[in-house]
């Protein structure tokens, strides 16, 4: 497995699957106004301000922080993975059936920064010596973010709201170099980096999965 993909999926947390959504029109239980949001993510706990304008048209701005260590083998190296989350997305959500059903999409500002630290390293067939922190980051702090979501009413205030979705960024993987003393080994490592950025390429989107309780003033 490379660095690449070991990040992304330590970083999306567990496979994205979950119950098929009902895309069919449904009154919606919640009124219009202002509103709060909190619950799970992918990308980290979250809590919204929300603003609901009609049965069609609403805007919601979640803030997601978390962070989390795991430990994984990256190519028989112990590499410890610490990630750090915190972002706030704009979204506006359309409900095309004036129901429970909505499309959301905006924009994310911050995200994902990972730290991989492993000792005495061996990157294809190559051993360099000492301890390495690769850091991974996304390449812009502010990316496009859509997703499709269905929420549960609860109440006349209170809905259960779930939501699947992509962020569109890219990432890159980078280390001090300049702590590399040797120009020959420098190369080496800098060379293995270009290809797991090569790697990184490939990704396109983060996909995120969230979970939680809507509330209507």
């Amino acid at each position: 497995m490379t660095l690449a993909k070991t990040v992304l999926l330590a970083i999306a947390g567990a496979t994205l699957a979950g119950p098929a959504m009902a895309f069919h029109a449904m009154p919606t239980a919640l009124p219009a106004g202002l509103g709060i949001e909190a619950g799970a993510s992918t990308l980290g706990a979250y809590i919204a301000p929300t603003y609901k304008h009609d049965d069609r048209l609403g805007f919601r701005s979640p803030v997601y922080l978390g962070s989390y260590s795991i430990d994984d083998q990256f190519e028989g190296n112990d590499a410890s993975f610490d990630i750090d989350v915190k972002s706030v997305s704009v979204l506006a959500d359309w409900r095309p059936f004036h129901g429970n059903f909505k499309v959301s999409g905006g924009l994310a500002f911050g995200g994902y920064e990972a730290v991989a630290g492993i000792s005495d390293p061996e990157l294809d067939g190559i051993s360099f010596t000492g301890k390495y922190d690769f850091k991974f980051r996304q390449k812009s702090n502010i990316v496009p973010v859509l997703s499709m979501g269905y929420d549960v009413p609860l109440g006349e205030k209170l809905s259960l709201s779930s939501e699947l979705g992509a962020k569109l960024a890219q990432y890159e993987v980078s280390t001090d170099l300049g702590a590399i003393a040797d120009p020959l080994v420098r190369a080496d490592m800098e060379s293995e980096l270009d290809k797991i950025n090569d790697d990184l390429g490939d990704f396109k989107a983060t996909p995120f999965l969230s979970l939680g309780l809507a509330y209507r003033f």
